[in-house]
């Protein structure tokens, strides 16, 4: 940071700006490696001006591709994909293959945080095509990856085995040590949602210790997460309240509206489990908050999911019923049903909001769900 601020510091009375439009894109990294995003967005804010000023169309293309990350861990969606178009179309101007490439990612990121499963694939496929021609086989397996968890997210758990062994493939070729912890943890998530607790244990535990070598504490979060639903699996409640409480400490301290929604959703489903359903309604509708201001569906469902299983519990039928329509609604709209892992409880809880209810009466509340906002 010191050398940045130095080379800053040369351009002071000499009026050229795009060697301060440089300097500035690269300080602006590097704060965004020490997750100061707010000071890294008005760089690159003041980064884009000048590059526009001396009309130079690379620079204002990797300016807004940089903004358009900003805006998506913000969790700004719309401001991330209009950015994010306005730097593919530029790059496509200049014929910039890489650019391209990078642009397809950030607006495939996107589409998969708005759960928009065919569009993000499609994206995805596109930056690969290009990547092959670059030989970049580390941004290759990340989108295999990518590919792998919409699969798993669908139900398709074949063709996430298929991506997932591209990716892991490609990553062993290259070395690649942080690849590998952020295609552990998708893998191990897909095979939690199938049912196979150990592997899932398994490859949690590894990409919690790659990343703690990293430092990467979104991702030391996210394994802690995955690590605490197997403890809970297993029925180790104590274990997997310590992990969740720790992912979670983590997830508010990097304000990062999906992730802690994830990591409130599964603390409400363990609370549930032991019958803690004061708490855990208070964490479903925080982690429905959260997923509504960003709009994911899936996620949406979940928490309605959670909360369901609390009414049952509180003699509240047809609230339940409502809830379980309204979740069911949105699942069947973005193509992404139950995964194996809960369908027990989710038929359990089908079950018996369906014995303590008329068929009249479910159908109404199921339909009522169905038409919630």
């Amino acid at each position: 940071m010191a050398l940045l601020e130095e080379s800053l510091a040369l351009f002071d009375g000499i009026e050229d700006n795009w060697g301060v439009a440089l300097a500035l894109f690269n300080q602006g990294w590097v704060v965004f490696e020490q997750n100061n995003y707010r000071r890294a967005e008005k760089l690159w804010e003041d980064t884009l001006s000048l590059f526009r000023q001396v009309g130079d169309r690379w620079g204002m293309a990797v300016s807004l591709g940089a903004l358009g990350l900003i805006a998506r861990l913000q969790d700004n969606y719309k401001r991330a994909t209009a950015q994010s178009k306005e730097s593919l179309e530029l790059f496509r101007q200049l014929g910039d293959k890489a650019g391209i490439a990078q642009s397809l990612f950030r607006l495939a990121h996107v589409a998969l945080r708005r759960d928009e499963f065919k569009q993000a694939a499609a994206l995805f496929g596109e930056a690969i095509d290009l990547q092959k021609e670059l030989g970049n086989m580390i941004t290759m397996a990340y989108a295999f990856d990518m590919l792998g968890l919409i699969a798993g997210y669908q139900g398709d758990f074949e063709q996430a085995a298929r991506m997932l062994g591209e990716s892991l493939a490609l990553l062993r070729e290259s070395g690649d040590e942080r690849g590998l912890a952020s295609s552990r943890d998708v893998t191990a998530l897909v095979a939690y949602y199938q049912g196979d607790i150990s592997r899932a244990g398994a490859l949690w535990q590894e990409s919690l210790d790659l990343f703690r070598e990293q430092a990467d504490r979104d991702g030391v979060a996210a394994a802690l997460n995955g690590l605490g639903r197997v403890a809970h699996a297993q029925a180790n409640y104590q274990e997997a309240t310590t992990l969740l409480q720790e992912s979670l400490e983590l997830r508010r301290e990097l304000e990062e509206k999906q992730n802690l929604a994830i990591t409130l959703n599964s603390l409400g489903r363990l609370l549930t489990a032991q019958g803690d359903y004061l708490q855990a309604a208070a964490l479903f509708r925080e982690s429905l908050s959260l997923r509504q201001d960003i709009g994911g569906r899936r996620g949406i469902a979940e928490a309605l999911e959670g909360s369901a299983a609390v009414a049952i519990a509180q003699g509240q039928a047809e609230q339940a019923a409502r809830l379980l329509g309204r979740a069911a609604a949105l699942r069947e709209a973005i193509g992404a049903p139950v995964p194996p892992i809960e369908h027990a409880d989710y038929e359990r809880n089908l079950t018996q909001v369906r014995a303590s209810l008329s068929d009249t009466a479910f159908r109404v509340a199921w339909a009522e769900g169905e038409a919630m906002a």
